[in-house]
């Protein structure tokens, strides 16, 4: 297995697909025996409901996992026990929730008449060859944030701005990915010598760190102890359920957390 992967780092994704469609979508992962690298893959949506659903308390991530995907911080990704629970109940809440609709509905329809329906018709006239997959991947990242965040960052326009987000959690999820499945030594080697993906994982931090944390600290201080008024633009989103203590998510948690 080990050489396969060696023979194939240039394209993880497409020859771990491969082996999966060969195996019936599930295989294990047998590493060195030095290396702690051995692990079972699943894409079964049945074995992947009973993982992470039904049976969720069996399969605890544990410490190692927290060590390698540190950059999600302490939220749904990587938690465990009763603050998964916990976690996975305000999502469902929030996405579940009466008013999230007629603000995704609104989002939606803004956005497209706003912003997409603005650039094709742009690049349309200009003739402006366009990747597609960029483009509403944009379009998802701004109705994203809007949604949960609060804040529309315009990455879906005629000027196509850079998307530092978008391309730093690319970076952060390969680094995560490389890391689970090369031997300990080697991404630990990285981080201290702050090199290769781990590198690219740090600055991911500095990406999403700075910005959120000033942003968050912003809409703290504007703020009330209020429930969002479902009459005001963009209002209702997950943060701000948190900074104003919506019923959805119960009182403020830490500043950290937050940011997590």
């Amino acid at each position: 297995m080990i050489p396969t992967l060696l023979l194939n780092i240039h394209r993880p994704h497409d020859k771990v697909a491969q082996i999966l469609g060969r195996s019936n979508g599930t295989f294990f992962y047998r590493g060195l025996w030095f290396t702690n690298t051995s692990f079972l893959a699943t894409s079964d949506p049945e074995n992947v409901h009973y993982i992470l659903s039904s049976n969720s308390s069996v399969y605890l991530k544990g410490p190692e996992w927290l060590k390698q995907f540190d950059i999600f911080g302490e939220a749904l990704f990587n938690s465990d026990g009763e603050a998964w629970k916990r976690h996975g109940k305000a999502l469902h809440a929030f996405f579940n929730h009466p008013q999230i609709r007629q603000s995704l509905s609104k989002v939606l329809h803004q956005r497209i008449e706003e912003a997409l329906v603005e650039v094709l018709e742009y690049v349309c006239r200009r003739e402006i060859v366009v990747n597609l997959q960029d483009l509403f991947a944009r379009h998802a990242f701004d109705i994203g944030c809007i949604m949960g965040m609060g804040f529309n960052p315009g990455v879906l326009s005629i000027e196509f701005p850079e998307n530092r987000f978008h391309k730093a959690t690319n970076a952060a999820m390969e680094a995560a990915f490389y890391s689970y499945v090369m031997p300990d030594c080697l991404w630990k080697l990285q981080s201290w010598l702050q090199i290769g993906k781990e590198k690219k994982r740090s600055d991911a931090w500095k990406v999403f760190d700075d910005p959120l944390t000033q942003y968050i600290s912003i809409q703290r201080h504007k703020s009330n102890k209020t429930m969002a008024s479902s009459n005001e633009d963009n209002d209702f989103s997950f943060l701000n359920c948190y900074l104003t203590g919506h019923e959805i998510t119960g009182p403020t948690g830490r500043h950290r957390r937050i940011v997590s």
